[in-house]
C-alpha cells in the first residue's frame, strides 16, 4: 500500500516487542526494573532515580553493573517494583518514584515539581511487581 501524499512511508511502527530501548552506561549498579535517571551532562550515563529525579529517563530492563552498558526502556511497557510492602497499586494509578531508589509508588499529590514516571497497567501487590506504561512528566501541584 502506498502512503498518502500528506503522510510519508512509515518504516516501522514498532520498536522492540514492548517499547523503545536505548543503551546507556551505568555509574552505579542498577537492577532490572529500577526507574533510572540521567547522571551526567553528556546524556550518556545513568543511575537509579532518586525521590526527586534529576532527569528521569525510563526503566532498566536488565541488571547493569557499575561502569557497564545496559538497556533502558524509554517508551512503552516495563516491569517495575512497588516500594510499599503493604499497599497495592491499582491499574490506572499514576506512578512516581520513591525514596527506595528506582522503585515506584502510587502518585497521591505532590510538590510543584513532582515527577510522574508512568501508569500502572496491572494490579501491583504491596512489595510486588507489575507492568507500567512509561509516561514521564512533571505533575504540577494544584494551584501552583
Amino acid at each position: 500500500m502506498a502512503a498518502i501524499t500528506a503522510f510519508p512511508d512509515i518504516l516501522s511502527t514498532v520498536f522492540g516487542q514492548y517499547g523503545v530501548d536505548v543503551t546507556y552506561t551505568a555509574t552505579t549498579a542498577i537492577l532490572a526494573g529500577q526507574v533510572v535517571q540521567l547522571d551526567d551532562s553528556d546524556g550518556e550515563q545513568i543511575e537509579a532515580a532518586a525521590t526527586t529525579p534529576v532527569a528521569p529517563l525510563g526503566v532498566a530492563i536488565e541488571d547493569i553493573a557499575a561502569g557497564a552498558t545496559g538497556t533502558v526502556r524509554v517508551s512503552g511497557v516495563a516491569v517495575v517494583a512497588n516500594s510499599d510492602a503493604s499497599t497495592a497499586i491499582k491499574p490506572g494509578a499514576l506512578l512516581t518514584v520513591t525514596a527506595f531508589a528506582g522503585a515506584v509508588a502510587a502518585f497521591t499529590g505532590g510538590t510543584a515539581t513532582t515527577v510522574m514516571v508512568g501508569m500502572a497497567i496491572d494490579p501491583i501487590a504491596g512489595g510486588g511487581t507489575g507492568r507500567m506504561l512509561i509516561n514521564i512528566g512533571v505533575v504540577p501541584k494544584a494551584g501552583a
